[in-house]
């Protein structure tokens, strides 16, 4: 394809250029954005000076063409429009100190002396200096190949295999190796890279950790959580970014589902050293309950926290409510809080101030434990009653019931505090955290002394959350719909919730939030046994730790036996119940089945009789206006008149 710098090269009559011809399709695809503005253009290679003139006419008169090179000869090319500077760009101090003779390099063209060093030096010194929108492009990269320029096919010095790491830091946003391979300032500032045939080219601009999103409807994929998800530990908070190892939806990308946070504002509750959002990504402002320094204090001895990566709190939740805290600066866009629900002591209160710092359409994302896999699993679902009790009572610690339930009831598996695919963990891998002892010790030091004692003060499961919602919605003490939910993977569901305009009148607001809660099956027959397998379960687990504590009579033992008989029996019970269900179902399904057959067959005889009828009648027509009927009427109708 002809483009103006070709044409200019074919009838140039002035001073010498030598091209290869395939490279001017090359620079007017990366170039022509500059045309006719004030771009400022450094050629390395000034040779005969035929190019500079090339590049003068092709970006305009606003332009500014500087020449390098190592001949002192070139001075006297200098023209209007086009300086000469005279240097070896083998020379790292001349190469720095023309940084300041150029304090602005918008395109950087390398066609220099083409040695290996050259170019690495030139590529090293100059491209952090290239402006953060241009361009730098390095010609003849066939010396690569050419050993009278200390190349070589897979030499390791070459500057193409030089270059080939410059790939691997544009892509750098999805290392899950960050000590060994991170975010670098190449990560950062370049665009992309172009490999043709002899030349490379990098266009600069400020990049962002990548987000991914999804819209639309799924066609084959339903529900939520079987859309692709990766290992929660795969996320690189320095990154700000989970990478996908064999799927493409992460947990961030959940939890970020309904957000913007390049485009929008918005805090992150409890963030410490993984925050979802970073600054890199956009306006974003950091809560906990403590300050930076607090929290470097309260985790200076937990090896599992690197206190040099907490964030920078902005506001510290605590005393004050929220919108105290953030005075002015509120409205936000947004709240992320993952991991922070369950812990909040005023679960309405919280919502409610969180609510109050939101502008109408703003997102509350949630990433909330689920009690099946996690050490809450042989605690009691969160009911209405205790959330409304904790509003109340303006609750701003965990009450002591809370604190004694929690360290009473919580366990491990096997040593883990979390676990996946196991809804209901043998007993031998279950094992209480603490002791009936200890739950009571914390307890009553929490009395005494009124310390905050951080525990779990809810418990939920997806469909128990949703309807906790469903009863506060009814009594209007949430102002929130449901925007977006991720059914449970691994220990965690996702749940996004959208404010609602204050001025949407009380029957549509209602109606609005109760359409958005998820559709769950309250009348499912196996809740009933998912229900007593807990039961028995936590009976179990009661049954165990005393008999650790070998003080168990044997009258207890088996009173306790005689009930996990019952329980036993109850979950028989339910099981035959389930299964009585699944025959009724069948038998339905059965006679449905034979009556829809018989359907088929009554209307298919219909079919055929209907078409029988119409072929009598169309014969019995066919006959009454044939002439031998004609002739039969009028033959009947004479021997009439002789009798």
């Amino acid at each position: 394809m002809t483009n103006d710098l070709q044409l200019y090269f074919e009838s140039n009559c002035d001073r010498l250029i030598h091209k290869w011809m395939h490279y001017f399709e090359i620079y007017d695809r990366h170039f022509s954005r500059f045309r006719q503005t004030d771009v400022h253009v450094v050629e390395i290679g000034v040779s005969h000076g035929g190019s500079l003139q090339m590049w003068r006419h092709y970006f305009g008169s606003q332009a500014k063409i500087i020449g390098v090179d190592i001949d002192p000869r070139c001075q006297q090319l200098q023209e209007e429009g086009i300086e000469i500077i005279i240097g070896d760009q083998a020379d790292l101090a001349f190469l720095t100190a023309l940084k300041d003779k150029v304090p602005r390099i918008d395109i950087l063209i390398d066609d220099g002396g083409h040695t290996m060093s050259q170019q690495i030096n030139t590529f090293e010194v100059l491209f952090p200096h290239i402006s953060e929108f241009g361009v730098y492009l390095c010609e003849d990269l066939h010396t690569s190949y050419w050993s009278e320029y200390s190349g070589g096919l897979h030499q390791p010095n070459t500057f193409i295999e030089f270059s080939k790491q410059w790939i691997d830091h544009l892509n750098a946003w999805h290392s899950r190796e960050p000590e060994r391979f991170g975010v670098s300032d190449f990560t950062k500032t370049a665009n992309s890279m172009h490999y043709y045939d002899s030349i490379l080219v990098i266009e600069k601009r400020p990049m962002s950790p990548p987000i991914v999103r999804m819209t639309g409807t799924p066609t084959f994929i339903t529900p939520m959580e079987n859309l692709a998800v990766v290992d929660t530990e795969a996320n690189d908070s320095s990154n700000g970014f989970v990478v996908a190892q064999k799927t493409t939806v992460t947990r961030v990308d959940k939890i970020l589902y309904c957000i913007e946070p390049a485009s929008q504002r918005g805090i992150e509750i409890g963030a410490l050293i993984s925050p979802i959002v970073t600054p890199d990504m956009g306006d974003i402002r950091y809560v906990d309950h403590e300050t930076t320094e607090g929290l470097r204090k309260k985790y200076s001895h937990d090896p599992n926290v690197d206190v040099s990566k907490i964030v920078e709190v902005d506001y510290v939740w605590g005393v004050q409510s929220l919108p105290e805290l953030v005075g002015v600066d509120a409205p936000f866009d947004y709240v992320v809080a993952s991991h922070v629900i369950e812990h909040v002591p005023d679960f309405i209160g919280w919502l409610k101030e969180i609510r109050a710092v939101l502008k109408p359409g703003g997102i509350l994302t949630l990433a909330i434990p689920d009690k099946r896999f996690c050490f809450d699993y042989c605690r009691q679902l969160t009911q209405p009653a205790e959330v409304i009790e904790a509003f109340l009572r303006k609750s701003r610690k965990p009450s002591l019931r809370q604190i004694f339930d929690f360290f009473s009831s919580v366990v491990c598996r096997e040593g883990a505090f979390t676990w996946v695919s196991e809804v209901n963990p043998a007993i031998d891998q279950l094992t209480p955290m603490h002791s009936d002892e200890d739950a009571w010790k914390l307890t009553s030091q929490a009395l005494a002394e009124d310390t905050y004692i951080d525990v779990h003060c809810w418990v939920f499961t997806p469909h128990s959350f949703f309807e906790l919602l469903r009863a506060l919605i009814q009594l209007e003490l949430i102002d929130f719909k449901v925007a977006q939910f991720f059914e449970t993977i691994g220990c965690e569901f996702y749940v996004s919730l959208q404010a609602l305009d204050p001025e949407m009148p009380l029957e549509e607001r209602q109606r609005t939030q109760l359409e958005s809660l998820p559709k769950q099956s309250s009348g499912d027959p196996h809740s009933l046994v998912w229900q007593t397998k807990i039961e028995v379960q936590q009976l179990r687990i009661e049954l165990k730790r005393e008999m650790e504590k070998s003080s168990l009579s044997n009258q207890h033992l088996q009173q306790v036996q005689t009930e996990l008989r019952e329980m036993r029996e109850q979950l028989q019970d339910a099981r035959q119940v389930v299964e009585h269900i699944d025959v009724d179902l069948k038998q339905s399904n059965l006679r449905l089945h034979q009556k829809r057959a018989l359907v088929k067959r009554l209307r298919t005889r219909l079919k055929r009789m209907k078409n029988k009828l119409k072929r009598n009648r169309e014969e019995l027509h066919q006959i009454k206006t044939s002439k031998f009927w004609m002739l039969q009427n009028f033959w009947w109708k004479f021997k009439g008149l002789f009798q």
